[in-house]
């Protein structure tokens, strides 16, 4: 089991945050940090990632065949059989456990849920699998940013998204160099919540100046 993940959003990282943003509310602004940090953290927790924390990564192809060879078709043999009722037949004998007609078909329509779980999950990562532009780890990052940079746009006083976002690297706690403190503090937050601290988000940061949050 993982060790619990550190506390986030400490009065030193407000202090930071809001030295940056001029945040109007600090209390309301840490409780979204903590709300967007919790879910993030979440996500990483249980899907496999090239994160620190969490899951192992697995590529997106090999998880689709594990579905396909270890859910999908066992699944559907196990639901052909259930509904094979001469194969269940009793006679001459009569058994305490006995399941009935009725029984097996309340497990084939449960087995249908789980069923169309996989085939919708399978479908998905075989499609992202094949398409060169979509990377998961990737994608995760990128969307975790977006989430922080919305709760960054929500909280900042007249803060501008279009200047250079290029060196929003942090030094302790504050933003450093010619970066927009906007982008310095979207960095500083999503070190804070994922524990990533050496990576280049600079990329991402296009995306969002495009998006015009």
């Amino acid at each position: 089991m993982s060790e619990p993940w550190p506390d986030m959003f400490d009065a030193e990282v407000m202090e930071a945050l809001n030295r940056l943003l001029n945040i109007k509310s600090p209390e309301s602004a840490k409780a979204d940090f903590l709300v967007v940090g919790e879910h993030i953290r979440t996500i990483i927790d249980i899907t496999p990632s090239n994160f620190d924390r969490g899951p192992k990564d697995i590529p997106l192809s090999r998880r689709a065949r594990w579905l396909a060879r270890r859910v999908m078709k066992p699944a559907a043999l196990l639901r052909e059989a259930l509904l094979d009722d001469p194969k269940f037949a009793e006679y001459p004998d009569s058994y305490a456990n006995s399941i009935s007609s009725e029984e097996r078909r309340e497990i084939v329509s449960r087995l249908a849920t789980l069923e169309a779980f996989a085939n919708q999950l399978h479908d998905d990562l075989d499609y992202r699998a094949k398409q060169k532009n979509l990377r998961h780890n990737i994608e995760m990052r990128r969307e975790f940013l977006f989430w922080i940079a919305q709760v960054v746009a929500k909280h900042a006083q007249d803060i501008s998204k279009e200047r250079s976002y290029t060196s929003a690297e942090i030094n302790g706690m504050a933003g450093r160099g010619n970066a927009a403190p906007f982008f310095s503090a979207v960095k500083l937050a999503y070190v804070q919540i994922t524990g990533e601290k050496a990576r280049q988000l600079d990329d991402h940061f296009k995306e969002i100046v495009r998006m015009n949050l």
